[in-house]
């Protein structure tokens, strides 16, 4: 009722995407990023750390996508964001779970103390979203966001976070 989930299989897509130029796409409904094996690559040129690369499936035939894998982050900051007190949330009746109203301006400040050391990787504790959207923001290194810049590979957008 909430969205709000945990993905325990491989994600499955309705047909072989077409990304055009693009590096990096995600689905609407869903947070989770799929990405070129050329992003793979890169990422473990740099030995990247904290996420999981998983098989794509197209649906009708479940066989992996050609085009596409997921990165999968299985780690989950500690609670550190640095939410504003006027910031509307919904306490979902269900799960208990609360869901903050997306973060769309200005940084996002986040406790140092809630990151996993050693990890280019992670998601939020905190969720975000509205109605049956429901989302971890997912946050990386600055090693990977220059190797993203660097290779000039879009799909992606980038939120600047401050680390208190």
């Amino acid at each position: 009722k909430c969205a709000i989930h945990r993905q325990t299989r491989p994600m499955r897509l309705a047909k072989e995407p077409n990304l055009g130029r693009k590096s990096f796409m995600s689905l609407i409904w869903a947070s989770e990023v799929f990405c070129t094996p050329e992003v793979i690559l890169g990422l473990e040129s740099i030995q990247a750390r904290g996420y999981e690369v998983w098989d794509a499936l197209i649906h009708k035939t479940g066989k992996p996508s050609e085009r596409v894998r997921q990165l999968y982050m299985p780690d989950i900051a500690s609670p550190g964001v640095i939410i504003d007190d006027d910031l509307e949330r919904k306490i979902c009746p269900d799960c208990g779970t609360i869901k903050y109203y997306p973060h769309l301006k200005g940084p996002m400040y986040l406790k140092r103390e809630a990151l996993l050391p050693n990890t280019d990787f992670m998601l939020t504790h905190e969720w975000f979203g509205h109605g049956l959207l429901a989302w971890r923001e997912m946050l990386v290194s600055k090693r990977v966001a220059n190797l993203v810049l660097d290779k000039g590979w879009s799909g992606v957008r980038f939120k600047v976070v401050e680390l208190v």
